[in-house]
């Protein structure tokens, strides 16, 4: 129980920093004065840490575990989200917020592992609670944000999250502790490292990474800029910080509907094709027509990203052992966010540069196709460690 407690309670943690900052950026513009491409460096910011982490992370998990490897990243997130409140400049604040977001990289990596070692036959309905956990730490921040910082200013406003991870790492602590106590159905203290280029033979992981990067190109594009796209036709901060809270609550559908019903569906591939015509569909409603079905556009563009949830689940639905969970977490999750680092600031570039947002807009539907493709390399079935094998063996006789 307590396991589940903690990868839980740390899944809470791996969102906020980003949609508690988003509903203030405009505020943070004029207290700090930083530029619009400022602003879309703090938008392709989070994309570039947890491509980092998902990259390096993999290399610690054989030397330091998954437990301890989680514990370090909540308090990293804990020492980020405090340290931001007192920020003096753009570059400070930037620092601060890459310190919570390398914590929270790292907690995406582990996360899928740690399910996969504790929970091997539940890994559905664990996941489904704690993929339920990541976006209800998306959904609350921007619901408060915007009033927490007109009643106490935006320091406040941005240290006060720090309080969920520090309450969080005694809980990691005892699973760090009890760790020696564990027998792993993976066989007591075996502890194998999977190579990098081991999974770059493997079209799944490829799949996985592709989709991982798309779906997150257009999550932290849209929580970048759909407060200021709506801005722009004239709504209010708040109306903003509503909408992008609606959209991460919409979120929720992947983890409480996608999850549960993936050993149901004959291929997991059909919420690939929902989740990329629903964004198609709601950026072409926020691009043509933003002031009328605004809530219908960010349904539809919340309902895009169901494949999260879903892709963090096949994590450990499409592996053997949890050390090969944790490098197929970190490969898709690394080269994805590395993908996706794209998203936010390529997005802002093409507004600049064209005065319009067609271009914007156009480029997210362009990079929904290509995420659809690598979804359906996803779906085909199978597990990671055959095709690594199958792979090394027509490698091997030349073929």
């Amino acid at each position: 129980m307590i396991v589940f407690l903690a990868i839980v309670a740390s899944a809470l943690t791996l969102r906020m920093a980003v949609t508690s900052l988003t509903p203030l950026l405009g505020e943070l513009q004029n207290q700090l004065g930083f530029s619009t491409t400022m602003m879309g460096v703090f938008g392709m910011a989070p994309v570039a840490m947890f491509g980092l982490a998902g990259l390096l992370t993999p290399l610690f998990v054989h030397r330091v575990g998954v437990e301890r490897l989680a514990m370090a990243g909540v308090a990293t997130t804990f020492l980020g989200l405090f340290g931001r409140g007192f920020a003096v400049d753009a570059w400070d604040e930037l620092c601060w917020y890459s310190l919570a977001l390398a914590g929270m990289g790292v907690g995406n990596v582990v996360t899928p592992p740690l399910v996969k070692r504790y929970f091997p036959d539940r890994i559905t309905k664990v996941s489904t609670w704690y993929t339920f956990a990541v976006q209800l730490g998306a959904v609350f921040p921007p619901l408060v944000a915007v009033q927490v910082q007109q009643h106490y200013g935006w320091r406040v406003s941005l240290a006060c999250w720090a309080v969920i991870p520090f309450c969080v790492i005694p809980l990691l602590a005892v699973v760090a502790a009890r760790r020696r106590d564990v027998a792993l159905p993976d066989g007591p203290g075996a502890v194998v490292r999977v190579p990098f280029s081991a999974l770059a033979r493997s079209k799944l992981a490829w799949g996985m990474a592709v989709l991982f990067g798309v779906t997150s190109l257009n999550s932290y594009a849209v929580m970048t800029w759909l407060p200021k796209r709506l801005a722009a036709v004239g709504m209010p901060a708040e109306r903003g910080a509503l909408m992008l809270a609606l959209y991460s609550m919409i979120g929720i559908a992947g983890p409480l509907v996608v999850v549960p019903l993936l050993h149901r569906v004959r291929s997991p591939f059909v919420f690939v094709l929902v989740g990329g015509f629903c964004h198609i569909a709601g950026y072409a409603g926020l691009l043509w027509s933003p002031s009328s079905g605004t809530v219908l556009w960010t349904v539809l563009v919340g309902l895009g990203p169901i494949t999260f949830a879903m892709n963090l689940t096949l994590i450990g639905m499409l592996t053997r052992t949890s050390e090969h969970a944790a490098a197929l977490s970190g490969f898709a999750q690394g080269l994805g966010y590395v993908v996706a680092i794209s998203g936010p600031f390529l997005f802002g570039v093409l507004y600049g540069q064209t005065g319009g947002w067609g271009a914007s807009f156009g480029f997210l539907a362009c990079a929904t196709a290509v995420g659809m493709v690598g979804g359906w390399f996803v779906c085909r079935g199978g597990y990671v460690e055959d095709e690594i094998a199958a792979r090394g063996q027509d490698e091997g006789c030349g073929v």
